[in-house]
């Protein structure tokens, strides 16, 4: 391979002073050099008296300064190791020894808490056990007394129940009492039928356990509140906490007032009944004296008497019954009183004398004995006379020894007549009520001085008139 370089040709000794400085060399043509280095970088290289020259490419110069640069960089950088090796090391060892320590450290504490973790979870799992233990107990007690609760509750509400169908009862008795009261003002009383004294709320049925035993929901029924029982927290580690109390109502007292009420109830029936029987039985031996039909009494009823125990209660059949028993009578006694109404049972001239009665006498004209078919009352001349009872009058004129006189029909066959009178103030066919007057008291007629003649005749015949006024005076203390 042919060398870029120029050959050297060393030149020939000369023989110079010594102390003379050599002569420069001649430098070499640079024509052909020149043509063929252009671009280059020329490298001048001397050494002793010989000179070199060295032509460098560009390319060959920047390869070159890569592989310096590289070739210091990596002197310094090895220096720099080799000052800083001994540093790192040492950093990094007790960076690792720090780690491995805190590692250590961390693993001592993580045994530390595993143990002392394991000995609270089995301290936590003793505990737990034992609630466990306990709390199934307690569930037991509670059942237990949920169960009797529920027996409780269902026998109260039982009760209520009962409580609710006895007050309906009340209310069917007061409605029948009232009815009883009607036929008592039918029969000329006034019966007052007293309502139930502090009668209780209606108890309502409500929703759930709870609101069937509300005091608010039962009315009168007034709560008693239990001892709270306990409740636990399911399986967990709560403190216990009351339970609601339950609702005990006072029912006993509200059932004794319920059933005091209907034993009122029937002492009023019993009261009624025995004042109207009795009142029936003398408004009737009064009515059969004067020879009245009345209506018969109710039959196949009797015995001795016998108080009830204190306390009893008539069932709703036998109240049933008491009270139709006791309109009964009632209508009985309106009949009866019906009937003595129109009768002659007043005195036609209230505060005069008898002056004759009635039956065999000896005429006062005649001397002989006679009967005298009424009674006489002794009055002044003038002074009205007036209807003992309602009626039609019959008869107004004169008839023979009666004088003036008048008839009135009362019904049933009986008839009132007053005579010797001064004057009439009524026609046949009027109709008259109690205490009119019909006229006034005369002497006329077969008279000895002014008096009125009373008569009461039953299907034409004479009775003794004091037999319906004694008859009034104890009946119309009935009526």
């Amino acid at each position: 391979m042919p060398s870029h370089y120029p050959e050297y040709h060393p030149a020939p000794r000369q023989s110079l002073v010594s102390h003379l400085p050599a002569p420069p060399l001649p430098e070499p043509e640079p024509q052909a050099e020149a043509r063929s280095g252009k671009g280059k970088t020329k490298l001048v290289v001397s050494h002793g008296e010989g000179v070199r020259a060295i032509h460098i490419r560009p390319r060959t110069v920047a390869i070159g300064g890569v592989c310096l640069l590289l070739l210091s960089s990596l002197y310094f950088g090895a220096t720099a190791y080799l000052f800083f090796r001994d540093g790192l090391l040492n950093a990094a060892a007790e960076r690792q020894n720090a780690i491995i320590a805190s590692q250590n450290v961390r693993e001592a504490r993580e045994v530390e808490a595993a143990a002392i973790h394991e000995g609270q979870i089995s301290a936590y799992e003793g505990q737990v056990a034992a609630l466990r233990d306990k709390v199934g107990k307690l569930n037991s007690e509670i059942e237990n007394l949920n169960k009797t609760r529920s027996k409780e509750n269902a026998g109260v509400d039982e009760k209520v129940r009962s409580l609710l169908d006895r007050q309906k009862e009340l209310e069917a008795r007061q409605k029948a009492l009232a009815k009883v009261a009607e036929a008592a003002k039918r029969a000329g009383l006034d019966v007052t039928i007293p309502p139930p004294s502090a009668a209780p709320a209606k108890p309502k049925p409500a929703k759930g356990r709870k609101a069937a035993l509300d005091p608010e929901v039962t009315g009168s029924i007034s709560p008693a509140v239990a001892k709270p029982s306990v409740q636990f927290a399911d399986m967990g580690l709560r403190s216990p906490q009351p339970m609601p109390p339950v609702v005990a109502p006072r029912l006993d007292p509200l059932e004794d007032k319920i059933a005091s009420m209907a034993a009122d109830q029937d002492a009023l029936v019993g009261a009624l009944m025995a004042g109207v029987s009795q009142r029936n039985q003398k408004i009737d031996s009064a009515l059969r004296k004067l020879g009245r039909r009345v209506p018969p009494a109710p039959s196949g009823i009797g015995g001795p008497f016998v108080p009830a125990p204190k306390g009893a209660v008539s069932t709703p059949a036998e109240f049933k019954a008491d009270v139709a028993t006791l309109s009964n009578q009632f209508d009985r006694l309106a009949k009866l009183r019906q009937i003595a109404l129109a009768l002659p049972l007043k005195r036609p001239l209230e505060d005069a004398d008898i002056s004759s009665g009635f039956g065999t006498r000896r005429d006062p004209f005649l001397g002989r004995l006679a009967t005298h078919t009424g009674i006489d009352f002794r009055a002044l001349s003038g002074l009205p006379a007036r209807t003992v009872n309602a009626g039609t009058v019959i008869a107004a004129a004169y008839n023979g020894g009666y004088g003036n006189c008048v008839d009135v029909d009362h019904g049933n066959g009986v008839v009132t007549r007053y005579g010797h009178l001064r004057s009439i103030s009524v026609k046949v066919g009027e109709r008259v009520v109690a205490g009119q007057k019909i006229g006034t008291v005369g002497s006329t007629g077969r008279s000895t001085g002014p008096h009125l003649h009373y008569e009461i005749r039953v299907d034409g015949e004479a009775i003794d008139p004091m037999i319906y006024l004694r008859a009034g005076q104890e009946i119309n203390r009935l009526l």
